[in-house]
């Protein structure tokens, strides 16, 4: 049976895009598949580092030592965590926590305590400073 082929993709041309003016930065990024403790980066290559909803799965001095390896003077890291989420119904909330908490809290790793506890509690060895309270 010969391959379908799938949908075609038609991009604008770049000066009728919006982001065209983002578009030389654009052709500079590159994406990777990589382990955390270990990317494929030059030094001193970073401005910001994000790990999102993963930290808690790193080894975290290993990685921490890929981050100062990477990153350019000043840079940022962010460990971004979402945790669970909250609900304004009362009932909804209580419903929800003892889910969370009671019926699947037990069968979740150790390192999730991470995730709930937003991070807070994260070995962090660089400086540090608050922001807001995202909400969606």
């Amino acid at each position: 049976m010969p391959r379908q082929q799938g949908p075609h993709r038609a991009d604008p041309p770049p000066e009728h895009r919006p982001d065209r003016e983002l578009q030389p930065v654009i052709r500079r990024k590159r994406a990777a598949q990589a382990h955390a403790e270990s990317l494929p980066l030059p030094n001193d290559c970073a401005n910001l580092v994000v790990a999102a909803q993963a930290a808690h799965w790193f080894e975290l001095p290993r990685f921490y030592r890929e981050v100062r390896r990477i990153a350019r003077k000043p840079a940022a890291l962010a460990l971004v965590s979402y945790g669970a989420p909250r609900f304004e119904e009362s009932n909804l909330q209580d419903r929800f926590a003892r889910f969370y908490e009671q019926e699947i809290g037990p069968f979740w790793p150790p390192e999730r305590r991470l995730v709930d506890q937003g991070y807070a509690t994260i070995d962090f060895p660089f400086p540090e400073f608050e922001l807001p309270l995202l909400a969606i």
